[in-house]
């Protein structure tokens, strides 16, 4: 079957479209282990008072930055996602176009 350029336009929106989501899980991740991790290592901190108490604690502080890591390359392979829809889109326009200018006989 033909590629055309509503078929390709689609493909590209539908990229675009996980790349945001992508984006949005990122995010979420990222508000998470900043406010949730970060709020209960605080409660933890505040109710458990022993020698082991400060090592669980830092523990848990590079856990949330391994969550913040984790969130930061999902939105850095969206960002890839988005550069090669964009690219892909336009090889398959220019393509497109070739095939149209060909004559045949």
């Amino acid at each position: 079957m033909a590629t055309t350029f509503l078929q390709i336009e689609i493909n590209f929106n539908n990229a675009m479209k996980k790349a945001d989501e992508l984006d949005s899980i990122a995010s979420d991740i990222k508000t998470l282990a900043a406010s949730k991790m970060e709020e209960s290592l605080q409660k933890l901190a505040q109710g458990w008072q022993s020698d082991s108490s400060a090592e669980y604690i830092s523990k848990g502080s590079s856990l949330e930055s391994q969550i913040e890591k984790s969130a930061k390359q999902l939105s850095d392979i969206a960002d890839s996602i988005r550069t090669c829809a964009r690219r892909t889109r336009s090889a398959e326009r220019r393509a497109l176009e070739i095939a149209m200018q060909r004559d045949y006989n």
